[in-house]
């Protein structure tokens, strides 16, 4: 049983100790939202360089959660749907429907009209999209109504300067503020405890050996369960001016994601309404010439 401590004269316990209930049990296994790469009831931040397509892939990511499909190879699969929240500040009505056909398509264009249907069932249910919303002084009070109503278990904020209204993207101290409210007063409304993705833009790196970090407060970070980067690959792109990219582990506590994905991403047929990205924990020859360029680039 945990040890009751009493302050000397006093006939309760202040405080129990937990030391025994951690250390004489077995150790749990962590409940991952998307297994290996995100953790329950976790505060992520989603660093996105400029056009490395943060936004499509938390949208995608968020259709898969959402439905049960699986994203990115099979490598992001959910057990069960999840209802989740997404607020974008960041691109425009068209854009916005765009990636969120062109995601579900590429995720249910292997499946028949028939078996789709259980899944946009699904998606409608449990997928809530909600645009243009925030970016106001009171941002978190509308987000906590949304929380109360759909009770979602992941919140993606596209981005993090336009959704929570920041006048000095610089300042520490508003970021410290917004993670605080994030953590105390919204991931608390609703059990289970959801799992909360901001996105933030990368630094743009102007120097040869320059560290990659996100752009303004750097507590972003200290606040932050995981920061991950979406990051370009370094030279030409494909056809029709798609990027491979990578998504890459920069700071976890005990878990997270610990190894690159590497993504290809592809159009399925010239109409361009079905967008595929293929994942791999390993570097195909394409992602592995991609980064000798750039580690050639950082060296000069």
């Amino acid at each position: 049983m945990p040890r009751a401590v009493k302050k000397k004269g006093s006939k309760r316990p202040d405080f129990v100790n937990p030391l025994v209930d951690i250390l004489c049990v077995e150790d749990e296994l962590p409940e991952w939202l998307l297994p290996d790469i995100f953790l329950s009831e976790t505060l992520v931040v989603l660093i996105g360089e400029s056009g490395a397509g943060k936004s499509f892939l938390c949208y995608l990511l968020s259709i898969a959660a959402s439905t049960g499909l699986s994203a990115l190879s099979g490598l992001a699969k959910v057990t069960e749907p999840k209802k989740v929240l997404y607020f974008d500040q960041e691109n425009s009505r068209q854009n916005r429907n765009a990636y969120i056909r062109r995601a579900w398509n590429g995720l249910t264009h292997k499946l028949s009209d028939h078996q789709k249907m259980p899944y946009l069932d699904r998606a409608i249910e449990n997928f809530w999209p909600f645009h243009m919303e925030l970016g106001v002084e009171h941002w978190a009070d509308k987000v906590s109504s949304a929380i109360e109503m759909i009770e979602p278990q992941l919140i993606v904020f596209d981005t993090a300067t336009s959704c929570f209204a920041i006048p000095d993207e610089n300042s520490n101290s508003m970021a410290t503020v917004i993670c605080n409210t994030i953590r105390n007063d919204l991931m608390t409304l609703c059990e289970p405890t959801p799992t909360v993705i901001i996105l933030k833009h990368a630094k743009t790196r102007t120097e040869a050996g320059q560290v990659r970090t996100m752009r303004g407060a750097k507590t972003w970070k200290d606040n932050a369960d995981q920061t991950l980067f979406q990051v370009k690959a370094q030279g030409r792109p494909l056809s029709d001016n798609l990027q491979r990219t990578r998504m890459m582990p920069d700071k976890n506590r005990a878990y997270g994601l610990e190894n690159t994905i590497y993504i290809t991403p592809r159009y399925l047929d010239g109409t361009k309404s079905a967008l595929i990205l293929e994942g791999s924990w390993k570097p195909d020859k394409e992602h592995k010439k991609r980064e000798q360029i750039e580690e050639y680039t950082e060296e000069k």
